[in-house]
């Protein structure tokens, strides 16, 4: 007999609807306030106020942190010798695969591989 527990109830349903949310960023922590208040001094980064609404629940206190403002994202830099490198690295691993042995023929559903 399995000992698994199954969550469910409403609040499983809103913490569903919540994925749905209206933030229009693409990188973002969301969560309840409530939620929030119960992290104490651990939420000691600049949360932003928000609110949603759904069908069911009405209107939702939620907070939002964005951790990566434009400012601090770092360009990506490289040169083209090590993007040919890269390139190069990866296309041999494929030609090493295609070529390796082909140890999978006693397996019938995996013929072909």
């Amino acid at each position: 007999m399995k000992s698994f527990v199954k969550p469910a109830g409403m609040q499983v349903i809103l913490a569903h609807q919540l994925l749905k949310n209206s933030v229009a960023a693409d990188e973002y922590i969301l969560m309840s306030e409530d939620f929030f208040n119960l992290m104490g001094d651990v939420a000691a980064k600049e949360f932003q106020r928000h609110m949603e609404s759904y069908k069911g629940f009405g209107p939702i206190a939620t907070m939002v942190f964005y951790p990566n403002t434009p400012a601090d994202v770092p360009v990506a830099r490289t040169t083209l010798l090590k993007k040919v490198a890269a390139r190069t690295r990866l296309a041999m691993g494929t030609v090493k695969w295609l070529l390796r042995p082909r140890s999978l023929r006693k397996f019938k559903s995996l013929q072909g591989l």
